[in-house]
């Protein structure tokens, strides 16, 4: 009850919003819940990084592109000029509609028997799965890693003790 009434959240929706609109208007983003500092001071800390972080990134995109597009315009009509592995935009291409039934594309695609509907939505994937799978699998891989050279060490250890 005393959070609530200390967050405002004992009070109408509309007046929580038109407070909180107040306080935005003003720069207040409120208090960060973990550190009790105001959120403005932290999203100011922080934000430095997060440019950095897309320069880097545009930087990264910027390298790549431009020399991909040089080489697909120069060899232009040859293999290199049509890849195609991968769409870049979307879920699936336009020429396939699928009734949604789970919600979960490739699992509706399934289901209508349109095997090039399933392709279709499996290639829109592959893009935001790298993207999205790489940073994970980094973490894994040095986890996995971890472990592994302690399982290791200990079968040295016990190669040794006569075991």
């Amino acid at each position: 009850a005393q959070l609530l009434k200390e967050y405002g959240l004992d009070r109408p929706v509309l007046v929580q919003y038109g407070i909180y609109i107040g306080r935005v208007v003003k720069g207040d983003l409120g208090k960060s819940m973990i550190t009790q500092e105001p959120v403005l001071n932290e999203f100011l800390t922080l934000f430095p990084a997060t440019i950095e972080l897309a320069l880097c990134a545009i930087i990264f995109a910027l390298l790549i592109g431009i020399p991909a597009g040089i080489l697909a315009a120069v060899k232009r009509n040859s293999i290199l000029d049509q890849l195609g592995w991968t769409p870049v935009s979307g879920r699936m291409s336009v020429q396939y509609f699928i009734e949604p039934t789970t919600g979960f594309l490739l699992i509706d695609s399934l289901l209508s028997d349109d095997k090039g509907a399933f392709w279709s939505a499996a290639s829109h994937l592959i893009l935001p799965t790298i993207v999205l799978g790489t940073n994970p699998l980094a973490v894994i891989a040095r986890m996995t890693r971890s472990a592994m050279l302690e399982v290791l060490s200990q079968a040295v250890l016990a190669r040794g003790k006569g075991c």
